[in-house]
């Protein structure tokens, strides 16, 4: 049975966060990061810092 009640972000919230980890995703290649721990260690501040949601 599926829980209607889970907070899933809606399909263009889903979107935006995929558009801007593809822009972050180019900035890094462009640095020569590729390697996904080189990455997550430039931005585990990211991790840290919840994103800020209007509404």
């Amino acid at each position: 049975m599926i829980n209607n009640n889970i907070n899933i972000p809606d399909e263009l919230f889903r979107l935006e966060i995929k558009e801007l980890a593809e822009e972050i995703r180019i900035k890094f290649a462009k640095k020569g990061l590729s390697d996904i721990f080189d990455i997550l260690s430039n931005i585990s501040f990211l991790i840290r810092k919840p994103l800020d949601i209007e509404g």
